[in-house]
């Protein structure tokens, strides 16, 4: 083993007991790991995603706060404890000016101006999308070896004649006298069948790989990333982890980006801290840890998936 892959577990060999050490950051998991994932595609990775990303306890105050926030705190605190994938849901937000809008002087044609993107769920806005790429491009310029998966799951549109143009310029370009946007950051589709290491030679900066249904109208983004989910609003852990069988068992192997839904949502509670749960699905070096790309959870960090995760991604790299 490498001397920057350092291990957690209670006899130092893979897939037996992971022992969470809180004092080690993992800020830079992805770097200390390097020449093990520089083996894989990024579907044959191990990532954690972190479900409803910008919707957070630390976001928003409201009524139903308590049924919406899926995380504890916002996407640097999510990033310093090792999330890769940021789970989005956006909504276009906006208004109209002209003839019908809010400025109705004569003559002026109605026109939609975006104001910009929200994390939305249910009935409550989070975060805003500038939020998250003011972390993120910072984040990616400071650390080069780690890569970071924007899961645009969901999009709803104000206006749909404006809303993919406006997505795409929001989160390609630079602020005007400010940071710097995702274009120099972004991966492109077509490295989907290269290991890590080859797109690092490739493609060199670069380590953001951003999934939308965009309508294969843009070269800079990948294809909506398939989910595999339950279907109920309303569950149970008996029922995922009977859900969940299944679909490991026909898990891609092709490389594939994919990602597997692992959360419960009960009422009146809303969605539940089950990290205990997660931690015996999804053990270091499992069959199932071993066989997800993305797992998708709310309140992670109630689990040890994140170091679950580097030690089975140092096993399928040994496996190579």
């Amino acid at each position: 083993m490498n001397t920057d892959e350092t291990q957690s577990t209670t006899t130092g060999s893979i897939g037996t007991e992971i022992v969470y050490n809180p004092d080690a950051t993992q800020s830079r998991w992805m770097t200390r790991i390097r020449t093990s994932l520089e083996k894989l595609k990024i579907g044959e990775m191990t990532l954690i995603s972190s479900h409803n990303a910008g919707m957070d306890n630390k976001a928003y105050n409201t009524v139903t706060k308590n049924w919406t926030a899926c995380q504890s705190d916002g996407f640097q605190w999510q990033l310093d404890k090792g999330i890769r994938v940021f789970d989005l849901r956006l909504r276009q937000r906006g208004g109209w000016t002209g003839d019908q809008g809010w400025d109705t002087l004569p003559g002026m044609p109605r026109r939609y101006s975006t104001y910009g993107f929200t994390c939305i769920h249910g009935p409550d806005y989070g975060r805003k999308l500038t939020d998250l790429l003011d972390t993120l491009i910072p984040f990616v310029k400071n650390n080069p070896d780690e890569l970071v998966i924007l899961d645009i799951h969901k999009v709803e549109a104000e206006d749909p004649g404006t809303c993919a143009s406006e997505l795409r310029r929001r989160l390609l370009q630079k602020v005007l006298g400010g940071r710097d946007g995702l274009a120099p950051f972004i991966i492109p589709p077509e490295a989907w069948s290269l290991t890590w290491g080859e797109i690092k030679q490739k493609y060199p900066g670069r380590s953001v790989v951003v999934g939308w249904n965009h309508g294969n109208k843009y070269s800079e983004f990948w294809s909506q990333i398939p989910h595999k989910w339950i279907g109920k609003d309303t569950n149970n852990e008996a029922e995922v982890h009977q859900f969940i069988g299944p679909v490991i068992a026909a898990a891609p192997t092709n490389g594939q980006v994919w990602s597997l839904s692992a959360t419960v949502f009960k009422i009146p509670n809303g969605p539940k801290k089950i990290g205990k749960t997660l931690d015996s699905w999804f053990p270091a070096g499992s069959v199932w840890a071993s066989k997800c790309n993305i797992i998708n959870v709310d309140f992670f960090e109630t689990s040890n998936l994140i170091e679950h995760a580097i030690q089975t991604n140092i096993k399928k790299a040994q496996q190579k």
